[in-house]
């Protein structure tokens, strides 16, 4: 598959930690679309609900990662 040097820059740091982010980032729901990433809500201090999203690499971006590395 094909992606974008931001899309692959992201992944790379994904692998390092998790991402809080709008979750209106195009680069990062393109890679949810291709399940590279995964998402979940994002809370506040006081227990509300955020307007972003803590973003984490799934095992298939970890693969895509490992072969991009290998290629």
């Amino acid at each position: 598959m094909k992606l974008t040097a931001k899309q692959t820059r992201l992944l790379e740091l994904l692998a390092q930690r998790m991402i809080i982010a709008p979750w209106s980032n195009i680069d990062l729901v393109k890679l949810m679309q291709l399940k590279l990433v995964d998402e979940a809500i994002a809370y506040g201090a006081n227990g509300r609900l955020h307007s972003s999203k803590v973003w984490t690499l799934t095992d298939a971006g970890r693969r895509h990662l490992a072969e991009k590395g290998a290629a």
